[in-house]
């Protein structure tokens, strides 16, 4: 088997495996955000888990937890008729990211940034609010000011 076959066959195994844990509700993904499709489709989804006990350093703990619920509230939302509810993550050119974006019918409605150590507003945040001024932003973090 040649070594672009054998990529190509760990790639499906891995998609498989990842679909499958999916399915048995141990993980699920948010995609990038992106208002061109075929972009959005070549980034790289985030993975969390939906039962974050397992996860022992406050960054990823805090992410993880903030994830899993806004990703519930967002069905709930959608499941209640008060518009079509995403769950994305923005990741610039630039690579600067914020950690969670609601999409409200298509459009940015809020964001969410987690911090487990700064308490200064992230850049990429600053970013994000000027670019869509009428999102709600928020940054939590596990410091006091």
């Amino acid at each position: 088997m040649r070594d672009g076959a054998l990529l190509n066959s760990q790639k499906t195994t891995l998609r498989e495996w990842v679909a499958f844990l999916q399915n048995l509700y141990i993980c699920f993904k948010i995609p990038p955000y992106s208002r061109n499709i075929a972009r959005a489709l070549t980034k790289e989804a985030k993975y969390y888990l939906f039962d974050w006990l397992p996860i022992s350093e406050q960054g990823p703990l805090l992410e993880n937890i903030v994830a899993a619920h806004l990703q519930k509230i967002c069905t709930s939302w959608t499941d209640l008729a008060y518009g079509i509810f995403n769950l994305c993550y923005i990741r610039t050119k630039e690579k600067k990211e914020v950690d969670f974006c609601v999409v409200r019918d298509g459009k940015p409605w809020m964001s969410v940034e987690c911090k487990s150590q700064s308490t200064t507003l992230s850049k990429a945040m600053k970013k994000f609010t000027a670019k869509f001024s009428s999102a709600i932003a928020f940054q939590l973090t596990l410091q006091t000011p």
